[in-house]
């Protein structure tokens, strides 16, 4: 109730401000909800455009109430690249009318094919009504899926600029491939591919590079498992002498530390945001590069 009454203030507040875009500023705005989206937008469109993301770092975007200075930043905005309207689509109240929109994760075409029967309630539904987990950037192959549906926002509404959009993208295609190829050879020869994980955000990663996900803790946002489920998942572990559990880098959880207790397992960290304050994952490619090592390394520990 409470963040209904401050987010209708907000909107308020939005209708009344003017934007703190300057007149002169011909430049595109766009704004992404989360910082590796802000980062494969900036890929694309360059230093010609101004990005910026809504969420800082660590900020769960189902509660997350914007301060009034980066509202009136909103009223300015050409283009809103979100994830998915049930992730982040409460900003788009507070856009501008001319704004275009884009959920990245309703447009790359891929269809969520969970590895547990578990996640399915952590996954979104699509525009055609099938099943989409949202965390597309931590895919390489859905990513390269929203470059030329971003290319072409991007022209449409900056025609000018097409030869720039079109040469930036092609780049960034061929850099994802070489990242691609030096992923795949990290978890090459690795053979116990299996990992639990804590919430499911690496779905895709695993699918791209033949990794299993035996199973995921988190049925949905803040729900821990059944004593049940719980059993059953340790007793799967020690039958596939699974050692390695995946949380998110600053998650504290009571389930995910008592099964690396019960398997003699370890605890991994893996980074789905990202920082610019951050060297190692300060950009799109160093970030899932951190991700990969730091994972292939765990499931190569004997």
């Amino acid at each position: 109730m409470k963040r209904m009454v401050v987010l209708s203030c907000l909107l308020i507040l939005a209708g009344c401000r003017q934007s703190s875009r300057p007149p002169s500023d011909a430049r595109l705005w766009i704004v992404a909800s989360i910082f590796p989206v802000q980062e494969i937008v900036r890929e694309i469109a360059g230093d010609g455009v101004s990005v910026f993301h809504l969420l800082p770092h660590g900020t769960n975007p189902h509660t997350y109430e914007p301060p009034p200075s980066l509202v009136r930043d909103l009223q300015g905005v050409d283009l809103f690249t979100g994830v998915h309207p049930e992730f982040d689509g409460w900003i788009a109240r507070f856009l501008p009318p001319s704004a275009k929109i884009l959920y990245l994760s309703e447009q790359d075409g891929f269809v969520s094919h969970s590895h547990h029967p578990e996640t399915e309630q952590d996954t979104m539904i699509g525009d055609h009504g099938q099943p989409v987990n949202p965390h597309f950037w931590l895919s390489l192959r859905r990513v390269r899926a929203v470059v030329p549906i971003l290319t072409d926002a991007l022209n449409t509404l900056d025609p000018q600029s097409r030869e720039v959009y079109e040469t930036r993208s092609r780049v960034f295609l061929e850099r994802l491939d070489t990242l691609d190829v030096r992923i795949r050879s990290l978890f090459t020869g690795i053979p116990g591919r299996r990992f639990i994980q804590w919430h499911p955000a690496w779905d895709d990663f695993a699918e791209d590079y033949g990794l299993e996900i035996i199973g995921t803790l988190e049925q949905g946002h803040g729900d821990e498992p059944s004593v049940r489920s719980f059993r059953r998942l340790i007793e799967k572990a020690r039958n596939a002498s699974v050692r390695v559990v995946v949380v998110d880098l600053k998650v504290e959880s009571r389930a995910a530390e008592a099964i690396v207790h019960e398997i003699d397992g370890d605890l991994v960290r893996l980074d789905a945001i990202g920082s610019p304050d951050i060297p190692e994952r300060s950009d799109y490619f160093r970030l899932m590069d951190y991700n990969a090592k730091t994972l292939a390394a765990a499931l190569r520990r004997p």
